[in-house]
């Protein structure tokens, strides 16, 4: 079975497109996990209180410790959980980012929200980030975070180590069949990535 089936999901050829509902603005969920090491609790409580700060609704998890690259590869199917549970969208962010304003999530047809990768050198390689990443509660959303976490229970079938790759493949694989909107007008400002490292970026 191809991963696409396994996910429940078909070519355009083979069913006619169902159109997404509109996602109405300001219903969102900031979710995050954090693993119990003495390291990223401590971000995964600094974001608690930002979140608090500016008035975002929030659902954040501690999960038992792990490496870098095991916590990661559980983010798909966790942001699939918390969409099922929440059934409105959902905003993923890394534990250690940084809130430096309130914002909301556009509102409209959309099912996948990201942005541009940080890096002009790496967008080539990988067109977006994978610290935030919104989902709207819709079965394309559902559809594409169950091969997302398929591809991440099965590091062979797809190259990289990280979500970040199977983030990247997971949209080459399934283009056409889900409507992905930028959020960086919504969110010019408001997150910082990485922040203290050579990596800190404020989109």
């Amino acid at each position: 079975m191809s991963i696409c089936a396994s996910a429940g999901l078909v070519r355009p050829e083979q069913s006619a497109p169902v159109a997404s509902p509109p996602v109405r603005r300001c219903q969102m969920t900031v979710i995050s996990f954090g693993t119990r090491d003495g390291v990223y609790d401590r971000h995964l409580a600094q974001l608690a209180a930002q979140c608090d700060a500016f008035g975002l609704r929030r659902d954040l998890r501690l999960i038992p410790p792990a490496s870098r690259i095991a916590a990661c590869l559980q983010k798909p199917a966790f942001i699939r959980e918390m969409l099922e549970c929440h059934q409105q969208p959902v905003l993923w962010l890394d534990a250690d980012t940084r809130i430096n304003r309130a914002f909301e999530l556009p509102g409209g047809r959309w099912d996948l929200g990201l942005v541009p990768n940080t890096s002009w050198r790496k967008r080539r390689r990988r067109p977006t980030c994978a610290f935030v990443i919104a989902a709207a509660p819709t079965p394309s959303a559902h559809a594409f975070l169950d091969a997302s976490a398929y591809l991440c229970a099965n590091p062979g079938l797809a190259p990289g180590r990280t979500d970040h790759s199977r983030l990247t493949w997971t949209r080459e694989m399934l283009d056409g069949l889900y409507a992905e909107i930028n959020l960086s007008r919504s969110l010019h400002g408001a997150l910082t990535r990485d922040p203290g490292t050579r990596k800190e970026k404020t989109i």
